[in-house]
């Protein structure tokens, strides 16, 4: 459900990408995960053959998404992209950082987007895997402090990377693919700052 305060931090488009482009993703994923068993691979978005063909859509939604929230898309510079294979949830993945709730300020994440490259989910498929995004962590708020974004195939979603967030544990049959983007303020000290 898609509570109020999340309608001002959130993008959410779905089916921005062609879908057989999202099949050749998927399998260039299953295909760099054979050799790591990592939940997350940190790339230099030179070493991604579909680079060019994912960016410009997302920098075009970038810039939309700044300009509603008032933000200058301008000082946005790209910090980090990872391709995500998430496995279904088993005892080995207790532990998984990302199934705790966390922000990503250490990564100096500004912006963040998720694009769910392959995923089961659909509304008569539930199997978990849901981004969780916490307004606060007080109790007496709940449930109108968190929101939780389906993980829907060809869905591409935008927050700010200092609200804390967690994913929800996935049951799927089939890893549950993302590529994720992190966007930092390239020249934070030297203009005022920017709140989203």
């Amino acid at each position: 459900m898609i509570h109020e305060f999340s309608k001002d931090i959130l993008l959410i488009e779905d089916n921005v990408f062609d879908p057989e482009l999202l099949t050749e993703i998927s399998k260039h994923i299953t295909e760099q995960f054979k050799t790591h068993e990592d939940t997350y691979l940190t790339l230099d978005r030179h070493e991604f053959p579909y680079t060019d063909k994912i960016l410009p859509t997302l920098n075009a939604l970038l810039y939309n998404y700044c300009e509603a929230k008032g933000a200058e898309a301008d000082r946005l510079l790209l910090r980090n992209f990872q391709m995500g294979n998430l496995k279904a949830y088993c005892k080995e993945l207790m532990n998984e950082n990302l199934y705790e709730p966390h922000d990503d300020i250490g990564e100096k994440y500004f912006v963040a987007a998720i694009v769910y490259i392959n995923s089961e989910y659909t509304d008569d498929n539930w199997i978990g895997g849901e981004l969780t995004l916490y307004k606060n962590t007080t109790y007496l708020d709940y449930p109108n402090n968190i929101t939780n974004v389906k993980p829907l195939r060809n869905r591409v979603v935008f927050f700010p990377g200092y609200y804390v967030h967690r994913v929800k544990p996935y049951f799927g049959k089939d890893p549950r693919q993302t590529l994720v983007f992190g966007w930092e303020i390239d020249d934070q000290w030297l203009k005022r700052p920017v709140i989203l």
